[in-house]
């Protein structure tokens, strides 16, 4: 590629990418708001998971002793 090309490459790729902007859906803050509830009801549940597991081990394990 020679130094005369680098301008035509710039605009085939700033094209490209606007392209692909354009083709990505638009999020909105309701479903980002939405994404970012059900993150945290699931880290909410997943550690609650956790802690009952940790539960079950630490009364095996003293049981084991």
């Amino acid at each position: 590629m020679s130094a005369q090309d680098f301008p035509a490459l710039m605009a085939r790729l700033s094209a490209a990418v606007e392209r692909i902007e354009r083709a990505l859906p638009a999020k909105s803050p309701a479903a980002d708001a939405d994404l970012q509830a059900r993150h945290d009801a699931l880290r909410a549940e997943v550690r609650e998971t956790v802690a009952a597991l940790d539960g079950v081990i630490t009364r095996q394990q003293s049981g084991d002793a």
